[in-house]
């Protein structure tokens, strides 16, 4: 496949999450046999999505893999950042890190898949306390079938949520299918390399 400014490079950064989801893609393949990210590949495609895994977990060194990567490309050169997430570890520390950097975001919006009450309380939060930031980004939200009623609960309270995020349904697939122009690497070495983790409160 040919690398243009049109290609959406979605590169896995750590294998390790918070949740634990039977149906989670990642559980279809050897990470260690996904193709590891070349220089050229990052200069040449026009989106950067970094994934996991949850990223967030380690949001240092997210934070300094971006700082590396808007230094290569360089100012004139802009390109789109996205990072997927299931929203647990947006927190304050990952908003000052991530957004308020001193001269521009690292990042163009998020997308954040949130699985568990917990990832839904962070979105609360997120809502709540920073909406005018997060407005200024470009945000998916995936909403799953059995997350509705709680989406429609936080929407109730905070009416200005579609104002923040761009709501997409999903549904869990069987299989792992790549949108078009889109491609799929890895760092060569992961965050924290390990399988999949689940904190106590599952």
């Amino acid at each position: 496949m040919e690398i243009t400014k049109e290609t959406s490079l979605h590169l896995l950064v750590t294998a390790k999450c918070n949740n634990n989801c039977p149906l989670c893609c990642n559980r279809e393949y050897n990470l260690l046999e996904i193709p590891v990210v070349q220089v050229d590949e990052l200069a040449k495609a026009g989106t950067l999505c970094i994934t996991g895994g949850e990223p967030l977990i380690f949001t240092d060194q997210v934070k300094h893999l971006l700082r590396n990567y808007k230094y290569m490309v360089g100012s004139s050169n802009p390109k789109k950042v996205y990072i997927y997430t299931t929203g647990r570890n947006m927190t304050l520390d990952v908003l000052e890190d991530l957004i308020f950097y001193w001269d521009s975001p690292l990042v163009s919006g998020f997308s954040i898949g949130p699985k568990s009450y917990q990832d839904w309380k962070q979105i609360e939060w997120l809502v709540e306390e920073h909406h005018d930031t997060m407005s200024k980004l470009n945000n998916r939200l995936y909403l799953f079938p059995e997350w509705e009623q709680t989406f429609k609960d936080i929407n109730k309270e905070n009416p200005d949520i579609s104002e923040i995020f761009e709501v997409i349904p999903r549904k869990w697939q069987k299989s792992f299918k790549p949108a078009k122009n889109s491609i799929f690497r890895r760092l060569p070495l992961l965050f924290n390399v390990g399988v999949y983790v689940r904190d106590e409160n599952g």
